[in-house]
């Protein structure tokens, strides 16, 4: 099993007992137009790409429009704080954008999730950085084992 396909999995099963209570999801589909997920819902469609190791912003964004109810799902690993820090302006123009940093194996939380747009307009950028060390650190990092 590939590392995406493990974090595909761990995913799915997130979403599906965070939907335990409210039964808004009609239907969870894979590899849907260039979505690792495409998650049916009550009150829409969110996708998801899933990209364990993030090399660039625009790896999520070239899919995207302003209205794109989307998520992106990477690793929570120092590298891949760093290019969302780094890349942090181009993430912030999709207002319905999440990303969630997971390590599926970690002993206490599994994942962190921000939303840019919404962070960006709480926070002073030049303490962006920081604020999302702290997040990162409340999931323990991933290591290839």
């Amino acid at each position: 099993m590939t590392l995406v396909d493990e974090l595909t999995n761990w995913t799915e099963s997130y979403l599906k007992n965070k939907d335990l209570l409210a039964k808004s999801i009609s239907s969870i589909q894979h590899d849907k137009d260039g979505w690792t997920l495409e998650v049916i819902k009550k009150e829409g469609v969110q996708l998801f790409l899933i990209i364990p190791h993030l090399e660039s912003a625009e790896q999520i964004t070239e899919h995207m429009r302003e209205d794109t109810n989307a998520c992106l799902v990477v690793l929570n690993t120092q590298a891949n704080l760093d290019i969302v820090v780094k890349q942090w302006s181009k993430f912030v123009k999709f207002p319905k954008l999440c990303i969630i940093f997971a390590n599926p194996k970690s002993s206490t939380e599994k994942r962190w999730v921000v939303s840019p747009y919404t962070h960006d307009k709480i926070t002073e950028r030049k303490h962006v950085k920081k604020g999302l060390e702290a997040l990162f650190w409340t999931v323990e990092p991933y290591v290839k084992k």
